[in-house]
């Protein structure tokens, strides 16, 4: 008897073991912004730029800028993205749903910026992952970026910073303005038509008493 009451204990156990890292790690990702993890070779070294997210549509870009100590003209750039996100269409790749690929050549002693652009969608866990393979004749250079990010069901990605908050409430005022301009526009054609039309009908009056 006390041996079946363990083994369903052992389970649950085990169970809330394994499933509390991945719910703190995603609690992190909205109050906290992680660092980007980055593996490079003294041949092709790599950094990670995060830019503003756009409040109007949602979109983010992201570079992987690379430093070259090497020259090659066949370089493999591979972006794959998972979670609420897709990959917006830009020049120079290749989308196929979740993985966008295009190929650049570098020079040694150059430094190149690789941008990727996406548009959040709803509330998820994202990964972005960025991949840059240099080919030589006799060996193979790799760089590679992550990115762990959370959105809210806004699309919004978190946590959200200063600078994204004073983007949004400037994206507001300007959605304001256009719609209060828009509405004096219309107010002022109206009036405009009005007064031409009482103009029209006080001269046909006119016309009509001679």
């Amino acid at each position: 008897m006390i041996n079946s009451i363990k083994k369903p204990l052992l389970i649950i156990v085990l169970l809330a073991t394994l499933i509390t890292p991945i719910v703190i790690s995603a609690q992190d990702l909205t109050t906290q912004s992680q660092s980007p993890q980055i593996q490079d070779v003294e041949g092709l070294r790599a950094e990670f730029k995060e830019y503003t997210q756009d409040p109007a549509t949602r979109k983010i870009k992201y570079e992987m800028i690379l430093k070259s100590n090497i020259d090659s003209d066949r370089v493999r750039i591979t972006w794959t993205t998972t979670g609420a996100n897709v990959f917006e269409p830009q020049p120079g790749y290749t989308i196929e749903g979740t993985v966008a690929r295009g190929n650049v050549s570098i020079k040694k002693g150059q430094t190149y910026s690789i941008p990727i652009e996406i548009t959040v969608t709803g509330e998820a866990v994202n990964e972005l992952f960025g991949r840059a393979e240099a080919f030589l004749a006799s060996s193979t250079y790799v760089a590679t970026v992550r990115k762990n990010y959370a959105s809210n069901n806004e699309g919004e990605v978190l946590p959200l910073t200063d600078q994204y908050n004073q983007a949004k409430t400037q994206n507001l005022i300007l959605n304001v303005l256009v719609i209060v301009i828009a509405v004096v526009l219309l107010l002022v054609g109206l009036y405009t038509a009005l007064k031409l039309f009482l103009k029209w009908l006080d001269k046909d009056e006119r016309d009509l008493g001679n």
